[in-house]
């Protein structure tokens, strides 16, 4: 921040408290990571995670974007999310020229186990050029990037991909357990599914 995160007497910033938060967020919430089996960055493994907590502490809110890069030996690495908590998720990234990367994104997965259409670029991914060992486990979309820039768009979660989500009496929205966005239309919240529903760090319980 403008103001440092520290008193300027301090003369050790090199903690390994501060690059554990520095850690966290490049493998965690940007989703870069090196493959132990190809070291170097040589393949990478790329798996953002949009926040989908289902509680809060108070005075925080869900990180709806994040974007950032790593300059590895071969280039820089990409990886840039956006996830408006209504179900929607944009994913952007690069991978560097002689290297390729196995991209693990998060989609929404039916009862049955059919999943939510997957675009490049506009295109369906099996369309996608650079795209290839296009497969889905786990609620995952995983497939094998060559080199360049992608852009993905798909679902995250839920269902209802465009209905607009339902909120509390104070006009928040309301998460499930699970953390995925009631959806809806104009339905008040009162007709809701009895279960435990969370919004802004408060939780909400609809009985029968």
């Amino acid at each position: 921040t403008q103001s440092g995160f520290g008193d300027p007497g301090m003369n050790s910033f090199n903690h390994y408290a501060y690059g554990a938060v520095g850690e966290w967020m490049y493998r965690y919430v940007l989703g870069i990571e090196a493959d132990e089996q190809q070291p170097g960055f040589k393949h990478i493994i790329l798996q953002p995670q949009p926040d989908s907590r289902t509680t809060l502490p108070s005075g925080q809110e869900l990180i709806t974007r994040a974007e950032g890069s790593y300059q590895c030996y071969y280039g820089d690495i990409r990886s840039a999310w956006s996830w408006t908590g209504t179900d929607a998720l944009d994913y952007d990234c690069t991978v560097p020229v002689n290297t390729s990367a196995t991209l693990y994104l998060p989609i929404a997965t039916g009862a049955e186990g059919e999943h939510a259409l997957v675009l490049e670029s506009g295109k369906p991914i099996e369309e996608a050029d650079g795209v290839s060992d296009i497969h889905y486990a786990d609620g995952m979309l995983i497939c094998t990037l060559g080199s360049g820039s992608y852009h993905f768009t798909t679902s995250s979660s839920g269902e209802g991909i465009t209905t607009s989500a339902i909120t509390n009496e104070m006009g928040r929205p309301l998460f499930d357990i699970q953390g995925r966005p009631i959806q809806g239309s104009t339905r008040p919240t009162k007709t809701l599914q009895p279960g435990l529903y969370v919004s802004k760090g408060q939780k909400y319980v609809v009985r029968k």
